[in-house]
């Protein structure tokens, strides 16, 4: 089985995790870019020059729940572009109710895995602004958000190859203290788990 492992940036990499992978498995690592252009673009120029046959989608995320903890591993069972449609005055329309568009990508849960399931959703943009918060927990009572993961689903689901996102909780949404985030302790548990993943495959 060739697997890819897609990241969006290159802090996203536990190096010491991935040189041990990669010297054992059938596996292959794409770094994306950072949102939704270049995850759609790099990851469909690659799935279609590669023959892949699995996804595994990894990075870190922001949560909305002060329940999570930093550093908590989620496997993201469905999400969303959450910006995408009208922005009104008091209100957000989403483009699912003006277009033939879907508001919800979902992928299988994986048992195997050992990791909880959450729901994310994908903006262009980083939330840091309560009013953009407040809309996006009514409208989608998500669990984290990235600037990726539904362009993930997207690519994976029209070419019909079967995927994993796993996100890992850096920081708490719209908080832009880079104090309070810890990306070293999301990365470290990110990787654990892929490398978990990537075992599962050749046990």
């Amino acid at each position: 089985m060739k697997i890819c492992i897609a990241i969006p940036t290159p802090i996203e990499i536990e190096t010491s995790v991935w040189e041990r992978l990669k010297t054992n498995n059938n596996i292959d690592l794409l770094i994306t870019g950072i949102g939704i252009a270049n995850t759609i673009f790099q990851l469909t120029k690659y799935l279609i020059l590669h023959k892949i046959d699995f996804v595994i989608h990894g990075g870190i995320a922001g949560t909305f729940s002060s329940e999570h903890k930093i550093g908590q591993v989620f496997q993201v069972v469905r999400d969303s572009f959450a910006d995408f449609g009208v922005n009104e005055q008091d209100a957000f329309i989403h483009a699912s109710e003006i277009f033939n568009e879907p508001k919800w990508f979902n992928n299988a849960f994986n048992h195997n895995i050992g990791i909880p399931p959450a729901t994310g959703i994908t903006v262009n943009s980083i939330t840091a602004n309560i009013n953009t918060i407040n809309i996006y927990s009514q409208n989608f009572n998500a669990d984290i958000e990235t600037l990726e993961n539904a362009a993930v689903f997207l690519v994976c689901k029209q070419l019909n190859i079967p995927f994993l996102s796993i996100r890992s909780v850096s920081n708490r949404v719209g908080d832009r203290n880079k104090q309070n985030w810890n990306i070293g302790t999301a990365v470290e548990n990110l990787w654990l788990i892929l490398k978990k993943i990537v075992n599962n495959f050749h046990e």
